[in-house]
């Protein structure tokens, strides 16, 4: 929130503002130098208690379309979420394959096919943070808004993976670059109106340009930093590189 930064020109202090409606942020200009602009001596932090309630959930929809209608209703009815992501069937399947534990996904996966999400599913990851009375209000709305477009709800287990592990990623990443693979991410915002053509104009344009050159990408997307009015997409391809004399490359899940 404040500090103090030593550079070549002198020493720059930055006082200690709650808010501010002027611009730009030096604060923020600062930190996004990631050191160039000098060094910190001093730093004012902000400190927040513990939530009494940290909970993340899974739920599975049928197809895309219902599990996007669920999460602009989750968004829009103002729930005190911590955070949300839905997965494009592509990514779920990913996801599932990744997650390891051959087993028991392929039991959980057998299950929730009897009520509707088969091949086509997609995860919604979930989160509520805050007080006890807040989260399981929050929670058990979010359930009934999911339930009415097929949503079937795992519990806790996959909320709880994902949030320990979702710093892991970039582990993953640098294992495919070293093997060879590019692995690199597209993100937009739309409006949830344009949300469905965007995602798949974005996906057919990286497979159509990677074809011409005889390449196999493995395309996902997900939805996060949801709004009211709209979410942003993220899409992530991996490809093998590799010339036209050698066999096709792709991330096998």
């Amino acid at each position: 929130m404040g500090g103090a930064l030593e550079s070549p020109a002198g020493t720059l202090k930055m006082p200690l503002y709650p808010a501010s409606a002027a611009g730009p942020d030096l604060r923020e200009m600062i930190l996004g130098s990631e050191g160039r602009m000098g060094v910190l001596t001093e730093a004012t932090v902000k400190v927040s208690p513990l939530p009494e309630r940290d909970d993340f959930h899974a739920i599975f929809f049928p197809d895309w379309e219902r599990a996007v209608t669920a999460a602009r209703r989750i968004i829009q009815a103002g729930l005190p979420l911590s955070m949300l992501r839905l997965s494009s069937a592509i990514e779920t399947e990913t996801t599932l394959a990744l997650a390891g534990h051959k087993t028991l996904i392929g039991a959980m996966e057998k299950a929730i096919a009897l009520f509707g999400a088969g091949e086509e599913k997609c995860m919604l990851l979930i989160g509520f943070t805050g007080q006890e009375a807040i989260v399981k209000a929050a929670r058990k709305q979010a359930l009934s808004i999911a339930g009415k477009q097929k949503g079937v709800h795992v519990g806790r287990s996959f909320g709880k993976q994902w949030h320990k592990n979702r710093f892991r990623s970039p582990y993953l990443r640098n294992a495919l670059w070293e093997a060879g693979y590019a692995v690199d991410t597209l993100e937009t915002a739309v409006p949830w109106s344009g949300t469905q053509a965007t995602l798949e104009a974005i996906e057919r344009a990286l497979h159509t340009a990677l074809g011409n050159f005889d390449e196999r990408a493995h395309v996902f997307t997900h939805l996060s930093h949801v709004y009211p009015p709209g979410s942003t997409c993220y899409v992530l391809r991996v490809k093998k590189h590799v010339t036209r004399n050698t066999q096709h490359g792709v991330l096998l899940c």
